[in-house]
């Protein structure tokens, strides 16, 4: 981040990585990221998903999510909505607002599911007082269209 030193993406990269082969979830997460966004690295996704399956593999709840993301957008993986859908409830059981936001999405616009709007206001409105996301918005339209 640049605290104290001058800021090395490279560097940070090398880092995480002597960290994740230690077992480290976090540092496996965050190779992920890196590996995802091309961040001091190469963007790669099939050794994102690898990463982030170390992770997840832990229980890392981030992990599940960016899994999720990558199954719903077919990022070193084949596209495949149910998976994502998985994916997204595992995160969103361990309480990550990612989770919430990420099926509320599915569930309103029926990706790996039949659309059903009352389960994406559910997940919405999980989402709203985390701050993360501008949710306000898509629970105003779905409560409209739910009591139209």
């Amino acid at each position: 981040n640049g605290k104290g030193c001058r800021k090395n993406l490279s560097l940070a990269a090398l880092w995480y990585k002597k960290s994740a082969l230690q077992e480290s979830s976090y540092s496996q997460y965050q190779m992920g990221y890196c590996y995802y966004i091309g961040k001091g690295i190469k963007q790669d996704y099939q050794q994102a998903i690898y990463w982030f399956r170390k992770a997840a593999d832990q229980g890392d709840d981030d992990a599940y999510n960016s899994i999720g993301w990558m199954y719903k957008c077919g990022h070193g993986v084949e596209q495949n909505y149910s998976l994502a859908l998985e994916w997204f409830h595992k995160s969103a059981e361990c309480n990550n607002s990612s989770g919430w936001y990420n099926l509320g999405c599915m569930y309103r616009d029926g990706y790996g599911t039949a659309q059903d709007l009352q389960q994406a206001l559910y997940w919405f409105k999980k989402a709203q007082p985390t701050g993360k996301w501008n949710v306000d918005e898509e629970i105003r339209k779905l409560e409209a269209q739910l009591h139209a």
